[in-house]
Formats: C-alpha cells, structure tokens, sequence
C-alpha cells in the first residue's frame, strides 16, 4: 500500500492527570490531518473537563482551571472530533496514553472508539531510528530539524509528531497499513464550541 494514499489524523492530549481509570481527563485535544505526506489541516481544543486539575500537570501543559470555565465539554466537540478522524489512520505519539484518553472521553458520552487503524510514532522511531539518543518529542525533533513551536500545548505536539510521521513514512515506503471504515464512526451533530487555547 502507498502510505501517501492513505489519510492520517494524528493526535495530541493534554490532561489532569495520568490516567483515565483514575478519574483524570482530557483537558485538551489538537488533531493534525495528514495527507499525500503533507499536513493539510490542523485543529484544537480546550475542553472543560467537570473537574480539578493536578498541580503536577499543570506544571507540564500550564492550563489552569480558570482557562477551562468557559471551555466545552467533550460532548459538545465530539462530532467535530469524530468527523476529524473518521476514515483515516489514528497517530499519536505515545499512542497508548492518548488513545487510553480518548477512549474514556467516547466511553463517557457512549461512543465505542474504532480501534482499527493505529499507529504510534513513539515505537515507529524506536523501530526505524535505533540509534537515537531518545525518542522523546523534543529529542526527536532536534534530530529531524522539525521545528516545535511550545511543547506540551497539544496543537503544537500534534504537529511536531505530524511531521516525525511524515518523516518515518519517508523511512519505511513499504509500511502497510489498514484504512479504518468510516462506518465505524456515528454520526454526530458538529457544533461550534471547538475554544483553543489562546497563544
């Protein structure tokens, strides 16, 4: 399969805390869209997540809670979310920690997330890049000359991770993967409460 024929949106999130079993949710989600090896477009978020915010994570992404009174729930943006990734391959760096994010968010508003179609540049450059000095967003920018412009601001995260995807496509021309059916997706009504976070 040529990778170039094949549509990506590749995520970022930023949270309360580390684990959605917990009670820690998503507090931001970025989605940067590539195709024909080109990032074609980009969205984000803040979402209001119904409750507090760890210290800790703050210190990480620095949202705090006053950024978020006014922001969305993630009902309110899941349609336009799940129009974003319908029909194309799920990316993320560190696809576990995302996806677990993501699929607690869906799970709460009564979606099943599709699992198909999945791919993590994390273990992507451990594979492909074995000698790097670490696999680590930042690290493997510096790497790659691929600018990141505020780390940790999950639009920012899901560009910077877009272009490392591009790059490991580049690496690995012969890589197959599997298109995700739209079906698996409902439909939703898209809303107009997307709020990003202001620069």
């Amino acid at each position: 399969m040529n990778t170039n024929k094949v549509a990506y949106a590749v995520v970022d999130t930023e949270t309360t805390g580390f684990s959605p079993r917990k009670g820690d949710r998503l507090i931001e989600v970025a989605v940067a869209i590539v195709e024909d090896g080109q990032i074609t477009k980009t969205w984000s978020t803040l979402v209001n997540p119904g409750n507090g915010i760890d210290p800790g994570a703050t210190h990480i992404h620095r949202i705090t809670r006053e950024m978020l009174d006014t922001a969305p729930s993630f009902a309110q943006i899941a349609g336009e979310l799940i129009d974003l990734l319908k029909g194309k391959v799920l990316v993320a760096h560190n696809m576990r920690f995302d996806s677990s994010f993501l699929e607690r968010e869906f799970e709460l508003i009564g979606v099943d997330m599709p699992r198909e179609g999945r791919m993590c540049t994390l273990e992507g450059s451990r594979f492909l890049m074995p000698n790097s000095k670490s696999h680590r967003l930042g690290d493997l920018c510096e790497s790659l000359n691929v600018t990141l412009d505020g780390w940790h601001a999950a639009e920012a995260d899901a560009v910077a991770a877009a272009k490392i995807h591009i790059h490991l496509l580049q690496m690995a021309p012969a890589l197959v993967v599997n298109s995700p059916s739209s079906d698996l997706w409902p439909d939703m009504p898209i809303t107009t409460s997307a709020l990003p976070r202001a620069a």
